[in-house]
């Protein structure tokens, strides 16, 4: 959010209601609104986060920009997810097993993926036969016209 506040400074405001107003960029308007929590750039709808321009609109309007959030995001909701106790297993011995349990040997994988980018192939299998190149100036296969070493033949 702090990082969203620090790009929310370029962005310049231009109040329609009291609680619409138009971020422009520079480049890109978006159209607001803070209490229904609908942006044009759709940004709020993907993170549950307020975007740039909703930002510099809460700024303007002397809004706590926490509060354009989502309540996935504030400390309660996150309390509340760890308050249901978490019972360990205990030995497997233990386990109480219903009747049409089967219990399956899981193995695994016979081969192993690797994982990066393949090596390349460099024999003929890959690239089939090799063309091959003669020298212009003296006629050799062993290299080509820029390489050569022999005198440049001369018509006399």
């Amino acid at each position: 959010m702090r990082t969203a506040q620090n790009l929310s400074r370029a962005h310049y405001i231009t109040l329609i209601e009291h609680h619409e107003f138009e971020g422009s960029n520079g480049l890109k308007r978006v159209r607001l609104n803070l209490n229904a929590k609908t942006y044009g750039c759709k940004e709020f709808d993907y993170f549950q986060l307020p975007c740039y321009h909703a930002i510099a609109a809460a700024i303007y309007r002397n809004v706590n920009m926490y509060i354009l959030c989502s309540p996935a995001y504030t400390l309660q909701t996150l309390i509340n997810a760890y308050v249901e106790p978490v019972c360990p297993l205990g030995d497997e011995e233990d386990w109480i097993l219903p009747d049409d349990f089967v219990d399956l040997k899981v193995e695994p994988p016979k081969y192993f993926l690797h994982v990066g980018r393949h090596p390349n192939c460099m024999n003929s299998i890959c690239w089939g036969n090799r063309q091959v190149h003669n020298c212009d100036r003296c006629g050799n296969m062993e290299h080509n016209g820029k390489t050569c070493r022999q005198p440049l033949r001369t018509i006399d």
